[in-house]
């Protein structure tokens, strides 16, 4: 972690100076549904440096039940032909080291399986929905 670079305009421009193949912009929604009013746009200004990215809410909780822009999102990812994985980044309560780090105050899911299959279910189905749309 650092705290050099707040912007992913930032990390691009870092990432492109360092030069290496092997050093790849993690993108996570939770924070940029903070950072960022336009995911699309965002997304695509990255293009391949993307490595990895992390899926959450605005809120943390299951995708597909907050505010988070996934059609932009995955828009964005299918036009710069981003092939590597989307996690769900579950902050779950039960789990008092993670719970401590982040401020959950309310049940996210009836519990951990439900948040995962829920989230899960929500992404295959609205990248797919997304890939129909505009390939």
């Amino acid at each position: 972690m650092n705290f050099f670079t707040n912007t992913i305009v930032n990390v691009i421009h870092l990432i492109k100076d360092i030069g290496e193949p092997n050093i790849k912009l993690h993108i996570d929604t939770y924070h940029m549904n903070i950072r960022k009013k336009d995911f699309y746009q965002t997304v695509v200004e990255a293009g391949e440096i993307i490595g990895h990215v992390h899926c959450s809410e605005n809120d943390r909780g299951i995708p597909g039940t907050g505010y988070v822009d996934w059609d932009g999102l995955f828009k964005a990812l299918i036009e710069v032909n981003y092939s590597g994985w989307l996690v769900i980044e579950p902050f779950f309560e039960p789990i008092p080291d993670i719970a401590a780090l982040t401020p959950i105050w309310r049940k996210l899911a009836p519990d951990i399986d439900t948040f995962a299959r829920d989230g899960i279910n929500f992404l295959k189905n609205k990248l797919t929905k997304i890939k129909s749309l505009y390939k």
